[in-house]
């Protein structure tokens, strides 16, 4: 009778442990109401262990060496066709998460390139992903298989390359180049085009420790994080300077170790600052809008992120470095609201609706 007691109970702990758990999305959004709220928390990702499923003897320890988180160190961090890609300097390779598939796949682990330090990384319109390394001072372009396409980078032309863009439709690299303090445009097949060029004030259009950059989609402006200058630098496709804004402190607007930028679809920039353990929100002059996040492990807390991005359904990714994941949010545009009334008046007060 005892041993079939046992029996039971370590069933019944097999089916509970295994169980899939079902989990209410929790309804975040920023700001809060009655404001109109304007950004959504989608979800976090950790890698395999998101996707784990327990055997019998987990049920009975609680413990798995199979549950495995394939983030340690996320630099920067991209998105393409239901795919997450993650740089992570702690593993030294770039984990890809495939969503839909419920999957994690790796590049850079093996073959004719084997990423050392992975850092910047972007992914053209046909899938093509690149990958600057810092340790090989090089950039590396793999398809979606993980095969390596080409790679440059001649002796003493990289000092430490971060972060890279890929425009596309203009088939350019743009390459920050951190330790000789240059941004540099490439042509996809490594070409060096043009370096960015100088502004009429003092200062403006150099850098110091540049480290990560994004690309205007509606103009094809190119927008660096100049980080030890406490500033983002907003030059045109050609690298002709623009225009700048931040300085350093600690009042809304200001900066003190900015990384990761992003730009959404009408043209809002995202900052990432590690030391402020948050993002913020300009227009493209400049301007403040919104800023989300504190130092924290929960839903719209970071701890040191780092890169950023901005895909074309203006989800929001961010690599969050020591909670080792990247958080996705999604910025409500216009269109997004046409698209999806339904998902956003889950966000708005009780009877209150936008068709």
């Amino acid at each position: 009778m005892l041993k079939r007691t046992l029996y039971l109970i370590l069933m019944l702990m097999f089916i509970a442990g295994c169980a899939p758990k079902v989990q209410q999305k929790a309804l975040i959004a920023w700001p809060s109401l009655p404001t109109m709220p304007r950004i959504s928390y989608v979800d976090s990702y950790r890698g395999s262990i998101d996707y784990y499923k327990p055997s019998f003897l987990d049920a009975i320890l609680g413990a798995s060496q199979a549950a495995k988180n394939d983030i340690n160190k996320p630099f920067a961090v991209a998105a393409y066709n239901d795919k997450i890609f993650i740089s992570d300097t702690g593993f030294g390779y770039v984990a890809v998460i495939d969503a839909k598939a419920r999957k994690v796949s790796y590049l850079g682990v093996s073959g004719r390139a084997v990423l050392k330090q992975p850092l910047g990384l972007a992914v053209g319109a046909n899938g093509t992903i690149y990958v600057a390394d810092g340790k090989l001072k090089s950039i590396y372009a793999f398809d979606q298989n993980g095969e390596l396409l080409s790679a440059f980078g001649n002796a003493g032309e990289f000092v430490r390359p971060a972060g890279i863009a890929v425009n596309s439709e203009l088939g350019r690299l743009y390459v920050c180049d951190t330790g000789a303090n240059v941004v540099v445009a490439y042509s996809v097949k490594g070409e060096r085009l043009f370096e960015f060029k100088k502004g009429v004030e003092p200062g403006d259009g150099e850098f110091n420790s540049p480290t990560h950059i994004a690309i205007d989609r509606r103009n094809g402006n190119v927008l660096v994080t100049d980080t030890n200058k406490f500033r983002v630098q907003i030059f045109d496709k050609d690298g002709t300077y623009l225009r700048k804004f931040g300085q350093l402190g600690d009042n809304p607007g200001d900066f003190s170790r900015p990384k990761g930028i992003a730009v959404d679809s009408e043209g809002h920039i995202y900052v990432a600052d590690a030391a402020f353990n948050n993002f913020q929100i300009f227009d493209d002059m400049g301007q403040l809008l919104l800023a989300i996040g504190q130092m924290g492990q929960g839903a719209g807390q970071f701890t040191l992120p780092s890169g950023m991005y901005a895909d074309d359904q203006d989800k929001i990714y961010v690599a969050d470095s020591l909670n080792r994941r990247v958080v996705v949010f999604q910025y409500m545009s216009e269109a997004w609201k046409r698209a999806h009334p339904e998902e956003f008046n889950k966000y708005l007060l009780p009877g209150a609706s936008v068709k």
